[in-house]
């Protein structure tokens, strides 16, 4: 996976970017309809549900 901020390859299980240390925000699964969310969404492109990220 690249980053979004500067383009660098990010390992997988990285929390942040390795050259600019942004926050890395993984996709996830919608608790109310069950479809994928982008890492980057503030809501559910299905249902509309808000997303709370830990």
């Amino acid at each position: 996976m690249k980053c979004l901020s500067c383009g660098e390859e990010i390992p997988v299980n990285s929390l942040k970017c390795p050259k600019c240390s942004v926050t890395i925000v993984r996709d996830a699964e919608c608790m109310a309809c069950g479809k994928n969310i982008p890492g980057q969404a503030e809501k559910c492109p299905e249902c509309g549900v808000e997303i709370i990220r830990a």
